[in-house]
């Protein structure tokens, strides 16, 4: 069963990995050192963070303007990013260095950022931290642990790293952010309070399965049996537990709610937890679908179109009033280390085509806006 870590055990944990030793003022609180608290927002269709003077766009730098812009791909205009400090008047005038920038889901993006000053509770810290910019409006917020020390660059890695709904398809939640540490298997979960992303709490899937509805809730299933399956309520903090006597379920997430697949079959049914009794129910809500739905945990979603790990391509038709389509209209067969890939309007089948670790990788485009329905 999977293990969903108490409170402070958990604290312990997350404290463990992610506090780092840095370098503060913790007597500076005054607002002549530049601490940054927005930089521009995201316009519509301007949602690639990039560097002005890249050799494939022709761009070169202006010493008046930013170093970075957002691009529109499909026009091939631009806007500059501006920095904006705690003082409203206040620009900076030299560009921060971003090293990094994760896409997590429509509200909010990641960066991480070298050589910045943030302020928290009234200190400064000076040094290499993750900011978390709101799209709409461009403010930025300090992730921080229980003790208010912010997390820093270096925290993240390739095994741990943030869990964007705009690579995986089975996180719904907009209004938290999710760290996944991959080596650990431990999820830790961080909420927007006063102007600061803090940890609320974690939890160690154990080589499991996951997927976190809109409201936060988190599903696991034991991949040793997948008839059992853990629900952790987030309005309760209470784990449901429930065993399945049926064929295969595999678990997804649309539109915000749990539903499975039965593979032996081609319904489609909701999961819905009754927490006064802590027992579920499966309730059959799609069915008749052209082919069987295979969803897996790491494949990618763009509006009405999805594809697994296998480079499987399906497209949901919610046109029937009384059922929802999930119809297979496309595969493309990847055989070697396949991956699937979101981009802004297209998702990428990425393969191998050869198990020779030198081969050069064959990536497939689906436009989701030009090409539905083929």
């Amino acid at each position: 069963m999977s293990l969903f870590l108490p409170r402070s055990l958990a604290m312990l944990a997350c404290l463990g990995l992610l506090t780092a030793c840095i370098e503060t003022d913790s007597d500076d609180t005054s607002t002549s050192t530049y601490v940054v608290f927005s930089m521009s927002s995201v316009e519509s269709d301007y949602q690639t963070f990039q560097q002005r003077d890249l050799d494939y766009d022709g761009n070169e730098t202006d010493s008046d303007e930013s170093e970075y812009i957002y691009k529109d791909r499909d026009s091939d205009d631009s806007t500059s990013v501006v920095f904006n400090s705690a003082n409203d008047s206040d620009t900076q005038t030299e560009d921060l260095e971003v090293v990094a920038i994760t896409d997590i889901n429509d509200i909010y993006t990641a960066l991480s950022i070298d050589d910045v000053t943030i302020k928290v509770d009234g200190t400064n810290y000076s040094g290499d931290y993750i900011l978390i910019q709101e799209k709409s409006g461009g403010d930025l917020y300090p992730v921080v642990m229980s003790n208010l020390v912010p997390l820093a660059n270096t925290e993240l890695s390739d095994d741990i790293f943030w869990h964007s709904s705009h690579r995986y398809s089975n996180i719904a939640d907009e209004d938290r952010i999710y760290l996944n540490d991959s080596d650990d298997e431990i999820l830790y979960v961080f909420e927007l309070e006063d102007d600061l992303f803090t940890y609320i709490d974690a939890f160690d899937y154990q080589d499991n399965d996951f997927w976190v509805n809109a409201s936060g809730d988190i599903l696991t299933q034991e991949t040793s049996d997948t008839s059992e399956m853990s629900l952790l309520d987030r309005s309760t903090s209470e784990t449901i537990v429930e065993s399945f006597s049926t064929s295969k379920l595999l678990p997804f997430v649309y539109e915000g709610d749990f539903y499975v697949a039965r593979t032996s079959s081609t319904n489609i049914y909701e999961l819905e937890a009754d927490t006064s009794d802590f027992s579920w129910s499966i309730d059959d809500t799609w069915a008749d679908n052209d082919d069987s739905y295979k969803p897996t945990t790491n494949s990618a979603r763009r509006g009405d179109f999805e594809m697994n790990a296998s480079c499987e391509l399906y497209e949901f038709d919610d046109s029937n009033p009384f059922s929802i389509e999930i119809n297979l209209i496309d595969d493309f067969s990847a055989s070697n280390g396949q991956l699937a890939v979101a981009g802004q309007d297209a998702l990428f089948c990425v393969d191998a085509d050869s198990s020779d670790s030198s081969a050069l990788p064959i990536i497939i485009k689906f436009d989701t806006e030009t090409e539905p329905g083929c």
